[in-house]
């Protein structure tokens, strides 16, 4: 990114809501939970490396405890039904 302080508000965007969180939770620590942000190699379809990017990662335990589900295609696909706001989808993802 041009100004590095954009990494600041994404780590913000994607923290969990702690309120959301210890309803779903009680009993986790939130600070165990947070996602880190690590810069990964990525490959497209054809399985060409393209570069790096910044991804947000959670351990295995941190996805068991809050019962993620598995993205085979490693594409979110919004709920069908009426339209979901972009901000529902995204506390959807952050929040299962």
């Amino acid at each position: 990114f041009a100004d590095a302080a954009i990494l600041a508000t994404l780590d913000e965007f994607e923290r969990h809501d702690p309120i959301v969180f210890h309803q779903h939770m009680p009993k986790l620590a939130i600070d165990q939970y947070q996602y880190d942000r690590q810069m990964i190699e990525i490959y497209d379809a054809a399985d060409h490396n393209p570069g790096m990017a910044w991804s947000y990662i959670m351990t295995s335990e941190q996805v068991y405890h809050l019962q993620g589900s598995l993205l085979p295609d490693g594409q979110w696909h919004p709920p069908s039904g009426p339209s979901v706001s972009p901000r529902q989808e995204s506390s959807n993802l952050r929040h299962p």
